[in-house]
């Protein structure tokens, strides 16, 4: 299958190297803060390890903080969650036309930055014989978030060590979930956002934020590893979670269109706040 025989121009010249990027030809571009509303990563990230387990005591504090300044004496929720193998151990077999596909994508995704399904449809779309239909249906598959293991913790001054020791305790990802219950017992959700930016580019930071403040809630900006993520400091019905997401999946590809689309199959979000394969554990960076 020919990669590029008819992805658009401008995919061509990334391959050829003629289209600059935060990478190509060089070492990873710093973000750019030109708001100055991001303060400095920090230096936490240097001496974390490869466990997937352990959130940061930076973003365990900043959530405590949020969750507490809105619903002192309520409940929160978070959840152990397996992260699903990826869809070429899924459904590649070796030399098949799938492989080959998502060969072409990972190609096309590491020097466009592209999200990786984003990448996988173009270049299925650029054989002859279309979208392998395999590569169809893992497009479909959703995780979905095991009620029976979603814990709830009291939001008060237990709250952040119990964060720290489930994180600890944890050989899988750590979420926190949107859903929270008021000391009087309402049902509510923080507004919580993912995003496909990759923060090696220079303009990534200064995007996340435009489009977190065009959504309309103030909140914190967390350095996800590789993107970024948002935490509404507010609290939420269902119904206007549901809008807020569906406004936030007009403002792809900066927002994580994969991502809305599966919080709003569950109801709910969740954000990893654990650390991920790479041993990088989110980290707070700014408010908005």
């Amino acid at each position: 299958m020919a990669l590029c025989s008819d992805v658009p121009r401008y995919f061509r010249r990334w391959r050829k190297g003629t289209v600059s990027s935060g990478r190509i030809g060089g070492a990873p571009a710093r973000v750019s803060d030109p708001s100055g509303k991001l303060a400095s990563m920090g230096s936490e990230r240097a001496t974390q390890t490869t466990s997937v387990s352990h959130a940061s005591a930076p973003v365990v504090r900043e959530l405590v903080a949020i969750l507490r300044s809105l619903a002192e004496g309520g409940t929160a929720h978070v959840v152990e969650m397996r992260a699903a193998p990826v869809a070429q151990k899924r459904t590649a077999e070796p030399g098949s036309r799938v492989e080959r596909t998502y060969g072409d994508a990972l190609e096309l995704r590491k020097v466009t930055g592209i999200p990786f399904w984003d990448a996988v449809f173009l270049t299925g779309e650029s054989d002859p014989l279309g979208i392998p239909d395999d590569v169809v249906r893992a497009a479909l598959l959703h995780q979905p978030i095991a009620r029976d293991g979603v814990r709830a913790l009291r939001i008060d001054d237990s709250l952040e060590g119990a964060l720290t020791r489930l994180s600890g305790e944890s050989s899988h990802i750590l979420a926190l979930l949107s859903k929270v219950t008021t000391a009087h017992g309402d049902e509510r959700h923080l507004p919580m956002l993912d995003f496909s930016s990759k923060k090696r580019r220079v303009g990534a930071a200064a995007s996340v934020i435009s489009c977190a403040r065009a959504l309309g809630y103030k909140g914190a900006i967390v350095d996800s590893g590789r993107s970024f993520h948002f935490y509404g400091n507010a609290l939420i019905t269902a119904e206007e979670l549901r809008r807020f997401l569906e406004q936030a999946l007009l403002l792809a590809p900066v927002t994580d269109a994969r991502w809305i689309s599966h919080q709003l199959t569950e109801g709910l979000c969740s954000l990893r706040i654990s650390r991920n394969t790479k041993g990088l554990a989110p980290m707070p960076i700014g408010q908005i």
